[in-house]
């Protein structure tokens, strides 16, 4: 050992000699180093213990036979194995590894072990010594290296308490056992074992151990949702009023006798009340506000469009009437015309009183609308109890009114050009078409794409939950379906914002196509708006009925039938032309001679007042 440990080898004399033959004694208190590269036999020590327990069995067996002896006496000379058996048991010293070495009745020795565990360092692997049993059981807890190769020991436990906001589901078989669950969705723990579903108005803490008021929202003011509607009704009532205060101003100018005054306020009446709604549809809900949402959500639209449906049924009758009959149309004075658009409007009124009636208005909190999946970002929507059909029936009465204008203006649309404004209010019936077109399919698209999104979150949330089901105690059965946050929040501004500007565009159809070039003309050109002679009603009906007799049979027959044809019907508008102009009602402005209607350059024909 001495030898392989220093590469020496041992000389005479007791002692060891070196590779550079110098000479070392050995006075016996050499060890071996615990950093020594020489690694003793494990079963060595055994074999030394041995040997000690022989010799100190010989020996006490030597004092106890042979007192006062030196070497053997006659006693020891022949020594019986059996008496020899029992002084080897009886020996007790502490061995070489430093434990006692005791033997029991059937001579064996107590068991010892050394624990060693398997332990992966950053360089290497190894066994270590991490405790030992001899008797009892000496741990090195410390030593010992765990899954996450730190030195901290799990908890040996079936399961750990749960957090709070989490549930115990226990194991099938180990009652004693469980696993953890979250409470997930709008449930909160009730106990260790069941989760339970808030209230509709509530949603669970951040703990989930109890249950909190959702917080309520609705369109604010600075939203830009709201911004953009806000800004263009404030356009639209200031270029209102400014075409109001100008009309009144010049009230008994010709353009403004000449536009049919008195329709002409109804009509701007309807355009101030359409983008006054704008405000109505963003303000705070309450009881007051709902009520007025209801009444003038229609409102303004059925000022404009009855004032402008009587305009074109008056203008369709009188040139009908001039082409059937020398009898003159009735109800075609202004007082006429106002009691026949006034008797529209109060349709609209008369269904808005019922369904006062029947449903009063008032405010309520739509949780449903915003109960997204992650119950934090839920909000409750203030708003007024007014569903989408109730909103379409409210504008339906109007936009029947708006349709029904339309197809006059369709049908006049072949009278002369300056006639009662009829080819303006045309072209505004047209584009208003196609403005409502647009609006229904966003507003209803957007209203059945949250409802879709709500069905298909609510049905993942209901896979989900499923297999949890048959340990929780779930009192569900007013779920609403969720959805995401901003998507809903978005589709309920985008309808908000979606029903204002499309009124608001219409309204701003109206005014820009028929009231700003007059507007234009008295302001800029006041030369233009003088009275000029008046010429006999009889050049209207007859330009008209002459016109359009020659356009429907100019093309198949010989032009000298057209011309004795055309001789007789304008005779018989003389006679019609008669009667209308009795009534007082028209003048015409210009300088062109009756031979010029011949042509398309017509005159310029207006109502008065």
């Amino acid at each position: 050992m001495g030898q392989k440990k220093n590469g020496c080898h041992c000389g005479k004399g007791g002692g060891i000699q070196t590779p550079e033959k110098r000479f070392f004694p050995l006075d016996g208190l050499e060890r071996i180093a615990r950093d020594s590269a020489y690694e003793q036999e494990g079963k060595v020590q055994f074999v030394i213990d041995a040997v000690y327990s022989m010799a100190y069995a010989l020996h006490n067996m030597h004092k106890d036979l042979c007192p006062g002896y030196i070497g053997l006496c006659p006693r020891m000379s022949t020594i019986d194995g059996k008496e020899l058996l029992t002084y080897i048991r009886a020996v007790n010293f502490n061995g070489s590894a430093g434990t006692p070495v005791v033997f029991n009745e059937n001579g064996d020795a107590p068991g010892r072990y050394d624990i060693f565990q398997y332990q992966i360092t950053n360089r290497s692997t190894e066994y270590k010594i991490i405790g030992h049993w001899t008797n009892q059981l000496h741990l090195n807890v410390e030593d010992m290296q765990w899954a996450n190769r730190e030195h901290t020991h799990p908890a040996s436990v079936c399961s750990l308490p749960c957090k709070a906001g989490e549930r115990k589901k226990t194991v099938k078989g180990v009652p004693c056992c469980w696993h953890c669950e979250r409470c997930e969705g709008y449930h909160y723990q009730v106990d260790e074992f069941n989760c339970e579903l808030c209230p509709i108005n509530k949603r669970p803490n951040a703990n989930r151990t109890d249950c909190q008021l959702i917080p309520i929202i609705k369109l604010e003011w600075h939203s830009p949702w709201a911004i953009v509607p806000v800004f263009i009704a404030i356009l639209g009532i200031i270029a209102t009023t400014f075409v109001i205060v100008t009309f009144v101003r010049y009230n008994d100018t010709p353009i403004v006798r000449a536009s049919g005054r008195e329709l002409s306020y109804v009509l701007l009446t309807g355009i101030f009340l359409c983008y006054s709604i704008t405000f109505l549809m963003i303000a705070t809900p309450d009881t007051v506000i709902c009520s007025f949402r209801r009444i003038f959500l229609g409102l303004g639209m059925c000022f404009s469009y009855a004032a402008l449906l009587t305009k074109t049924n008056r203008i369709h009758r009188i040139f009908e009437q001039g082409k059937k009959s020398v009898t003159a149309p009735k109800f075609i004075s202004p007082a006429s015309q106002l009691v026949i658009t006034f008797s529209l409007i109060s349709l609209q009124l008369i269904g808005v009183f019922i369904w006062f009636a029947i449903d009063p208005p008032h405010t309520i909190v739509d949780y449903g609308e915003q109960r997204t999946l992650e119950p934090e970002n839920a909000r409750g929507v203030l708003k007024c109890d007014i569903s989408d059909l109730s909103l379409i029936c409210s504008l339906g009465y109007s936009i029947l009114l708006m349709v029904t204008c339309t197809v006059y203006a369709i049908k006049t649309r072949g009278v002369p050009e300056t006639f009662n404004e009829a080819k303006p209010i045309g072209f505004t019936m047209y584009t208003t078409c196609i403005i409502w077109l647009a609006f229904i399919p966003i507003f209803f698209g957007t209203a059945q794409s949250a409802e879709k999104i709500g069905v298909v979150m609510f049905t993942l949330q209901w896979m989900a939950n499923l297999e949890k089901s048959s340990h929780v105690t779930l009192h569900d059965s007013n779920t609403i379906p969720p959805s995401t946050g901003n998507t809903k929040d978005n589709m309920m501004y985008i309808q908000t914002t979606t029903l204002t500007v499309s009124m608001s565009l219409s309204a701003s159809v109206s005014l820009g196509m028929l009231y700003m070039p007059k507007v234009y003309i008295i302001i800029f050109h006041p030369e233009q708006n003088v009275q000029k002679r008046k010429r006999s009603f009889k050049a209207v009906v007859t330009a008209a009925t002459m016109q359009s007799k020659l356009t429907q049979k100019g093309n198949d027959r010989p032009n000298g039938e057209v011309k004795t044809e055309l001789c007789e019907s304008l005779e018989t508008n003389r006679n019609v032309a008669d009667a209308y102009l009795n009534k007082g009602d028209f003048e015409i402005t210009g300088e062109k001679s009756i031979e010029n209607l011949k042509s398309n350059s017509l005159v310029d024909i207006h109502a008065v007042a």
